[in-house]
């Protein structure tokens, strides 16, 4: 299948879905409420692995002894109204620095993405079209003071101070703010304990003693470090629902089959996703809330939805009648809502906005 075509495919997939919601359920009201006006998007990807007969097209990883096929599925959503802004599937190749332009931006927009999106293309896309973003600074990134011009010692600027809140030019790039502070010992020794596993050759002593700290660049204005960590902390649901993608949906699970047939079985499953996070899950969100006073977890409403198909059907004729049997109440506020517990949920975090973006 060409490229184009696989857009298309897309597209009518998604314009399928939006128009059997609007035509049955209506507009869905924003999962928060606050004053931030435009798109508050995460973007990631993550990798599925594909039957080796598609090699040529995806590839992979191969050396004299093994050959594996992997796909890079790439996904974005809108915080604020829960609605899904983009997905693909590409070539293993096709990296997020890739893909990053790729992500639509609007004026007002905010953007919340780690390092592998991170370029001078993007930061300038951004400033160009009025919208705002946080990214995990990148390790070595060269920032310079804006009145003498000379180069920072970032590491050093951390090491004496244990915080840094500064506005500097990038290397060719614009003028941004870098804000960190010392992470606590149990963060920085699981970055160090990664790196170690995962960086190859082995990471150099700077950047473990890196690890310590949590930095960002952002040209977000009037938001403290804390309001920052808690805006990137949400970023992790996109983390979370590949999980549960992967263990309810089977959204890796694909047989020996032709591009053609991989295609449609992909754009299938992540139609049943886009109907579970844009239709069922705001809609029952905001019902079972109103009964139970309780939240319903997206990761339990999914494995509800593959355990259970026709206690599903059950809801969303609830929703769809907005009427809300017992049954389908008690049986939500059971098996999909967060534990009652202390702890803080996504949820939580999630209302942080409110009074963040104030």
């Amino acid at each position: 299948m060409e490229e184009g075509f696989h857009a298309e495919v897309q597209a009518f997939f998604l314009n399928v879905l939006r128009a059997v919601i609007e035509a049955k359920i209506g507009s869905i009201s924003p999962l928060v409420k606050c004053a931030f006006k435009g798109v508050l998007a995460i973007q990631d990807s993550t990798i599925v692995q594909l039957p080796t007969s598609l090699f040529e097209e995806f590839s992979g990883v191969s050396n004299g002894h093994t050959q594996v096929c992997n796909a890079r599925i790439q996904y974005s959503f809108d915080l604020i109204s829960g609605d899904i802004i983009d997905f693909s599937i590409n070539s293993y190749s096709k990296t997020d620095h890739g893909s990053a332009p790729e992500l639509p931006i609007n004026e007002g927009d905010l953007t919340v993405r780690d390092r592998g999106y991170f370029s001078k293309k993007e930061l300038d896309r951004h400033i160009n079209n009025g919208a705002h973003f946080i990214f995990r600074y990148k390790f070595k990134t060269k920032a310079y003071d804006i009145d003498s011009n000379e180069e920072l010692d970032i590491h050093g600027i951390l090491k004496k101070k244990k915080c840094i809140d500064q506005y500097v030019r990038l290397k060719n790039g614009p003028v941004v703010r870098i804000v960190g502070k010392k992470a606590t010992e149990e963060i920085a020794t699981q970055r160090r304990r990664k790196a170690k596993a995962e960086k190859k050759p082995k990471p150099s002593q700077e950047y473990l003693d890196f690890c310590d700290y949590s930095l960002y660049i952002t040209n977000l204005e009037g938001l403290s470090f804390d309001d920052i960590v808690n805006v990137y902390r949400l970023r992790w649901r996109i983390e979370t629902m590949f999980k549960y993608w992967k263990s309810n949906i089977n959204l890796e699970a694909f047989h020996k089959m032709s591009s053609n047939q991989l295609h449609v079985i992909f754009y299938a499953r992540m139609t049943m996703v886009t109907m579970l996070i844009q239709t069922v899950y705001p809609n029952s969100r905001e019902k079972i809330y109103e009964l139970t006073n309780r939240y319903i977890s997206m990761e339990k409403l999914f494995q509800y939805a593959v355990r259970w198909g026709q206690a599903i059907d059950q809801l969303v004729t609830a929703i769809i009648e907005n009427v809300w049997p017992q049954k389908v109440t008690e049986a939500m506020e059971a098996y999909c809502c967060y534990e009652k517990r202390r702890r803080k949920n996504y949820e939580d975090h999630l209302l942080e906005l409110t009074e963040i973006f104030h």
